[in-house]
């Protein structure tokens, strides 16, 4: 657990870059939410592009085909498409809060035929084809699942990243923000469509990881980490034990699964018929294997529950071959604006299937369209080895090990190693957070943040603090001043 100073540090650092350096945050924010439609049917069109026009800013409706989407820029027209429907605009009023719903017409570019349509149905779970697979594979979870392997290992290379989300072209060119204009070299549009983040954090871990079912043990060992460095400001190990209380690992075929500090129903939870409306799409082909496509939908939409797709293997397994899962925009999760899990699984063995790529993302900020905080951990794992136990004697001792020679690693062994190629940004990252803690602005400015939040001012043998106490104020005594501190030795 990292200590208190640590943890306030860390806040520092995230205030400096969210909030210190943006105004934008607290700016006039405009917010557009409404209905779309089909304007012969009356019926709600889902997955229509809502943008504000002339930016990547967006979302698309949901199942109901509802949206809401804000924005602190200053734009006059929101955009509507879909494909199979003529493309409408609206004019939106700057910094207000307004209900704009569309009728889309239906763009015919066929010979008009007679359509004979029956009542919409009201979804149930009996006799319904899409339940009847997902009972099939609930029913065989407990052979799915990697943790009924007697023993296992694999390489694993994990890599964690925090970045500032949604920078706009008002953002990068604040007058306060010109001696940092290099580190919008880095900026990326991949890791979250139609936003634009900063890298600012990242950490590569790789490792050698054991398990053994009876008697249950599990070590691994770390070949070699590599991080950026904030080490003149902030603990290196306080970030990775403050990204430990956010992100934990997934496991798709328990019955729920924990995110932040609330435990959500999985889509295949022994219950799961009983919280989530199911869909065969299609059958498709996923890496060579043949899998049935169905999406989920949360049938309260409040609940601590996911919406997205599942790729079920079309064969007599039935096991996850693929998932993705978002949370509805009705889910409450304090600052979280977006939050994204997909988990890809491959057979390692016959009829034995293991996850070999595991990814959490998440969006952390104040509102909907403004700056915030992007929050990933990417996991990959390779390398598998099934049945060939290890003496129980291995697994004694600590569960994780980290030998000295895991901070020597070259440029040359990481490009070796590693599961996969760094985009351009993330390998920017490094080069670029040692450039900006060369800038005197930064310096002066984290050791004002440390010094307001961590509470003290480090002179070496003795510290000036906490900061909290040096004014006060009443109504009978006025303002008082005073001054403390402690010594460290």
């Amino acid at each position: 657990m990292p200590d208190l100073k640590t943890e306030k540090t860390f806040s520092a650092l995230v205030l400096f870059f969210v909030f210190a350096l943006s105004t934008n945050i607290y700016g006039q924010k405009t917010t557009v939410r409404g209905a779309i439609t089909d304007a012969k049917t009356g019926e709600a069109i889902p997955f229509v592009n809502v943008y504000f026009e002339g930016t990547n800013s967006g979302k698309t409706t949901d199942f109901n085909g509802q949206y809401i989407i804000e924005t602190t820029d200053s734009i006059k027209r929101i955009r509507f498409s879909n494909l199979g429907y003529k493309t409408e605009f609206r004019e939106i009023k700057y910094s207000e809060s307004q209900i704009i719903s569309v009728k889309l017409m239906p763009e015919a570019k066929e010979l008009k035929a007679v359509n004979v349509k029956g009542e919409k149905q009201r979804y149930r779970n009996k006799s319904n084809p899409a339940v009847d697979l997902i009972r099939r594979v609930i029913d065989k979870k407990r052979e799915n699942r990697k943790d009924q392997v007697a023993n296992f290992e694999y390489e694993k290379y994990e890599k964690v990243q925090f970045a500032l989300s949604n920078i706009s072209e008002k953002f990068k060119n604040k007058k306060y923000l010109k001696q940092f204009q290099f580190i919008f070299d880095n900026l990326d549009s991949n890791l979250m469509p139609g936003k634009v983040i900063l890298p600012m954090y990242l950490k590569e871990t790789l490792s050698d990881y054991y398990f053994k079912k009876d008697p249950s043990g599990n070590k691994e060992i770390i070949k070699a980490t590599r991080s950026v460095d904030f080490e003149d400001f902030v603990n290196n190990d306080g970030i990775s034990n403050f990204i430990g209380y956010l992100y934990q690992d997934v496991d798709i075929y328990k019955n729920t699964i924990p995110i932040l500090t609330n435990s959500f129903i999985s889509p295949i939870a022994d219950n799961g018929p009983l919280f989530y409306r199911y869909y065969i799409k299609d059958t498709v082909f996923v890496d060579e294997k043949k899998c049935y496509h169905m999406t989920f939908y949360p049938r309260n939409k409040s609940d601590f529950s996911f919406q997205g797709e599942l790729y079920i293997t079309f064969d007599t397994l039935y096991a996850v071959r693929k998932t993705e899962l978002t949370i509805s925009p009705e889910t409450n999760l304090n600052f979280v604006k977006e939050l994204k899990l997909t988990q890809s699984f491959a057979e390692v063995k016959p009829n034995e299937w293991m996850v070999v790529q595991d990814n959490i993302s998440i969006d952390f900020g104040l509102g909907k369209n403004g700056l915030g905080v992007f929050g990933q951990r990417a996991v990959s794992y390779k390398n598998f080895i099934l049945d060939m136990p290890r003496p129980d004697s291995f697994f004694d001792g600590a569960k994780i090990i980290f030998p000295d020679s895991t901070v020597k690693q070259t440029d040359t062994y990481w490009n070796d190693k590693r599961h996969g190629e760094l985009t351009q940004s993330e390998k920017g990252v490094y080069s670029m957070i040692d450039s900006i803690q060369r800038v005197p602005a930064f310096k002066r400015a984290m050791n004002i943040m440390v010094l307001v939040f961590a509470g003290y001012e480090d002179l070496g043998k003795i510290e000036i603090g906490p900061v909290s106490t040096f004014y006060s104020y009443n109504p009978v005594e006025g303002s008082r001043f005073r001054i403390g501190g402690r010594t460290t030795m």
